[in-house]
């Protein structure tokens, strides 16, 4: 009797311990919650939503799609999300914590506690559209060939203390203008060639002048895009006047006019380039050299006035109805001078150009 009484009281604490355990397993089910993150993103312009934006938690990186109306769920707890759309902003937004975070009882729906009713609502900045990009080229490689028509005047003082002047209209045979970009350096030269006439105001006497000059200089530039442009470097000058139909000094002494003679120079040269419009296909630019190191020689008989400077410039512009061929308009001033000595003449040049 006392052996069966004890069996029985073992298949029963058996039954129970089942039972509890199957219950327990139930109640830990129905308990189990799960949290989760989710919001918005729209438009910080227009206030709609943005759909296809990639939402991404750093931290797992998961990575969600917002749909059609801008919405996206994460199941846990989000401290941070990263979020990009073609066309926006790549934004970093950091969550407000628990005001962002629900709580659900995945067996018992109606048990769920939203702790945020309405999410977060996150504001895409859109990319601004880029600066439209000019093409026209700035400080290209190029070579351009021009007709220039200026006035030149001259002014001496002789070693009599006598002054003499002359003036007029020249021009330009042929004026080319050269440009080879190497990298960050650019390589620049002139080159110039005028037959023109002069009269000696002191005695009325006519001759005439082949004269031929070029530059030449080694510049470093600098581009902020292809919208301006500078460059700076040393750079060299060179001019030969042959002198045709020379009048033979008579009571005077032999002066400057009457001889031929060669200068030239070193110094400095600036210049610099602008697209002032991006949708115009026009380029300002403007140079100046100036050569305080100047030096002139002459064939026969030493005539040269001491301390001679030199400064050459021009500013115009270059218009590309085709991007690498255009023309080119500008107004050019060249001028040598010393205390008792000045050379200079301005004018206007217009060129074809092609550049590559």
């Amino acid at each position: 009797m006392q052996t069966r009484s004890v069996h029985a009281l073992i298949a029963a604490l058996t039954a129970l311990c089942l039972v509890g355990g199957v219950s327990l397993t139930a109640m830990a089910q129905n308990t189990d919650g799960g949290r989760f993150t989710w919001g918005q993103i729209v438009d910080q312009e227009t206030g709609k939503p943005v759909a296809g934006a990639a939402v991404t938690d750093p931290e797992s990186h998961t990575t969600l799609t917002t749909d059609e109306s801008g919405t996206f769920f994460f199941t846990g707890a989000i401290h941070s999300l990263q979020i990009t759309r073609s066309g926006y902003d790549a934004q970093r937004v950091a969550l407000t914590g628990p005001g962002l975070v629900g709580v659900r009882n995945r067996l018992a729906p109606s048990q769920s506690r939203t702790i945020a009713q309405t999410g977060e609502r996150i504001l895409l900045r859109r990319t601004p559209p880029p600066l439209p990009q000019s093409n026209t080229p700035i400080l290209p490689s190029q070579l351009t060939l021009s007709w220039r028509a200026d006035t030149l005047t001259e002014t001496h003082t002789g070693t009599d203390g006598v002054s003499f002047n002359g003036a007029g209209p020249r021009a330009t045979a042929v004026w080319l203008d050269g440009g080879l970009r190497l990298g960050s350096a650019l390589l620049m030269g002139t080159y110039t060639s005028n037959w023109y006439g002069l009269q000696r105001s002191d005695t009325g006497d006519r001759f005439s002048r082949l004269q031929h000059q070029g530059t030449l200089g080694a510049l470093f530039a600098h581009r902020w895009g292809e919208r301006a442009g500078i460059a700076l470097g040393p750079t060299a000058i060179l001019q030969q006047i042959t002198l045709f139909n020379a009048p033979t000094p008579q009571n005077r002494a032999p002066d400057y006019l009457d001889v031929s003679s060669t200068r030239w120079g070193a110094g400095l040269l600036l210049t610099g380039a602008v697209v002032p419009v991006p949708a115009w296909p026009i380029t300002l630019d403007a140079r100046a050299g100036i050569y305080p190191w100047t030096w002139q020689l002459t064939d026969s008989v030493n005539l040269a006035p001491g301390g001679m400077w030199s400064l050459q410039g021009s500013i115009g512009a270059r218009w590309f109805p085709w991007r690498n061929m255009g023309v080119d308009i500008r107004y050019v001033y060249d001028g040598w001078q010393t205390a008792a000595y000045y050379q200079g003449s301005h004018g206007a040049a217009l060129g074809w150009l092609v550049a590559f």
